[in-house]
């Protein structure tokens, strides 16, 4: 439950229920953690979860996997907290693997910061280069927003998908004054050509 509330953006809420749940005596496993680590990163707030994570290791003896690590620096850099990730993965008791740096890497790029994120690629291609793509070798990542590609994408008309019955001097469409607007426009358009192609014929 406290992981679906984390998930679901409701950090105070899992907060809360973990908080209730020590209160009833109860031992929190790692998996829980990693929904606390989650829920601080949602809250932004990168110092109550390091609270956490220490209480886990010194008081509940959980020794913390890979898993909880790139947790912890996923909740860094959902707190716009990118030097204090890099400070974390730097002081890591056991070797940091590419995935760790990986996740750092990405983080940086997708907030701007190019040093970082060039930093950490360099370290991923050393300890496990197939994981790198050309692109983000090359730096080539889109570092925010406005750097991505727009795909334009038409929207969804319902009235598009519909079978309308149509008279002549109907006035009850939904679209109506469009309707009328482009048959006059249609008109127009028609009439102009006819004498365009009458003058070419009788030119000829």
């Amino acid at each position: 439950m406290i992981t679906w509330f984390a998930k679901n953006g409701l950090g105070e809420d899992a907060i809360d229920m973990f908080t209730k749940f020590k209160e009833a005596g109860l031992k929190p496993d790692g998996q829980m953690f990693l929904g606390i680590f989650d829920a601080c990163g949602v809250l932004g707030d990168a110092t109550e979860g390091m609270l956490h994570f220490d209480s886990m290791t010194k008081i509940h003896g959980i020794t913390p996997t890979m898993v909880h690590y790139a947790s912890i620096v996923h909740m860094f850099g959902s707190a716009g907290d990118l030097d204090g990730a890099l400070d974390f993965i730097e002081k890591m008791p056991v070797q940091p693997n590419a995935v760790i740096w990986e996740s750092l890497m990405n983080i940086a790029r997708v907030q701007g910061n190019i040093e970082i994120g060039d930093h950490c690629a360099q370290i991923v291609e050393q300890l496990d280069p197939a994981r790198l793509s050309k692109e983000l070798k090359d730096g080539l990542l889109p570092v925010n927003d406005s750097d991505t590609p727009k795909k334009k994408v038409k929207k969804y008309n319902p009235l598009a998908h519909t079978k309308h019955e149509y008279r002549a001097g109907d006035r009850t469409h939904p679209e109506n004054d469009k309707i009328y607007k482009v048959s006059k426009g249609n008109k127009r358009i028609g009439k102009r050509s006819w004498v365009c192609c009458r003058d070419q014929i009788c030119s000829s």
